[in-house]
């Protein structure tokens, strides 16, 4: 028998060195929201073009500031808006021109509560648009003009869920809400096909007590070199590859602000986190790209914006406020708010062209017929009109 547990023993030793070598190995980013030098990264290094498709303005969809992911949805034919000021989804082809707007605000067949959850997608295959509502849990289906043609009950999860995430197979990957945070506070749930197809996948734990009584912070995902990455919720700081072959996240990275990350007894004082989460960072958004990882967070009530250099793990920030240094075509400063492989995509209010125009210092580097281009639509936009969707198609 002492043989046994001598064993044993050994298998777990065993066990906890390989998981610790597997933490090690993982690059480290040391983020210092005091402590970063300029780099000298810009659009120009990073782009091989740029697209502006400006969404048709007509008085049947007015749309106003798109805010992030959660608000719109693109595949490779159609962009699908949601903008929440008016309850409303808008459906675009990938030109801009305005298609039909989807449902509508009742309780009717083909309308939904105002309690929207995010948009779930667009599947082009079955020729259809998908939107999640609550009250009750359901999802709705419309065909690619905006007729109705279904709703049906769904999992509770769905609309109780903290985030959700769809992958361009319509495999959605939901983490667990407030009901069952407290249980299972570090596990992600996976549907097919809206069929549960694995529960409970672990991330790697950390200290959270009491978990369903702490501010969500820090969320973000990318898709890069075909594979979807996931930054979670809560304080675990590592960037997680979601394999859907055995539904598992591999740890990837782990971001670290130091002294300024926020700590467990911060984010359970969801009452005054308010008063004190200015001297904190917060993690906004994050990306991948060839040599480099994007990062955007808020400290002392500013929005930074820095990249980290894989080739020698240092950290820079951009020089510039709101972005990427825009030294390609003239246009805005960029940042994006999707990642699809080798593609960056954001929205941006049609006024702020306007602005920008009034402000240019220096002469574009990038080719004459993307200069001409971004001049043409300077001329033809309108500040009143609806935004425009900048696409960036990185280079290989």
């Amino acid at each position: 028998m002492t043989s046994f547990f001598i064993i044993m023993f050994r298998i777990c030793l065993l066990l906890l060195c390989v998981i610790k070598v597997d933490l090690i190995a993982q690059p480290f980013i040391k983020v210092d929201p005091t402590n970063s030098r300029t780099g000298k990264l810009a659009l120009s290094d990073l782009v091989e073009s740029i697209e502006y498709i400006p969404l048709e303005t007509n008085r049947d969809c007015l749309v106003g500031e798109i805010e992030g992911k959660r608000y719109f949805e693109i595949s490779q034919n159609y962009i699908l808006i949601h903008y929440r000021k008016s309850y409303s989804f808008f459906l675009f082809d990938r030109k801009g021109k305005f298609i039909a707007k989807i449902g509508s605000v009742g309780s009717g067949p083909g309308e939904y509560l105002q309690h929207l959850e995010r948009i779930y997608g667009i599947d082009e295959v079955k020729q259809r648009v998908i939107i999640s509502t609550s009250y009750p849990s359901r999802l709705m289906y419309f065909d690619l003009k905006g007729k109705f043609i279904e709703s049906k009950e769904i999992d509770k999860n769905f609309t109780e869920a903290t985030y959700m995430v769809l992958s361009k197979d319509n495999v959605l990957i939901v983490h667990p809400g407030m009901s069952s945070l407290k249980l299972y506070p570090f596990t992600y749930d996976i549907y097919r096909d809206n069929k549960l197809v694995a529960q409970r996948i672990k991330t790697i734990p950390y200290t959270m007590a009491h978990s369903n009584t702490v501010v969500r912070i820090g969320f973000c995902h990318y898709w890069y070199d075909n594979k979807l990455h996931v930054k979670e919720a809560l304080r675990n700081d590592t960037i997680y590859i979601v394999d859907f072959k055995d539904n598992s996240f591999k740890p990837k990275y782990l971001l670290n602000f130091g002294k300024y990350s926020h700590t467990t007894e911060i984010l359970r004082d969801v009452y005054h986190y308010g008063e004190v989460m200015k001297d904190y960072a917060r993690l906004e958004e994050l990306y991948e790209i060839k040599n480099n990882i994007l990062i955007s967070y808020l400290f002392q009530d500013k929005h930074l914006y820095q990249y980290f250099d894989k080739s020698n793990n240092l950290l820079f920030r951009f020089n510039s406020v709101t972005g990427i240094p825009n030294d390609f075509d003239g246009g805005l400063d960029f940042w994006p708010q999707y990642q699809n492989n080798n593609e960056l995509v954001a929205f941006y209010d049609a006024y702020l062209f306007e602005e920008n125009l009034s402000r240019q210092k220096q002469a574009p580097k990038g080719p004459k017929p993307a200069v001409e281009s971004m001049k043409k639509l300077y001329r033809k936009i309108d500040p009143e009109d609806n935004p425009v969707m900048v696409v960036v198609k990185l280079k290989q």
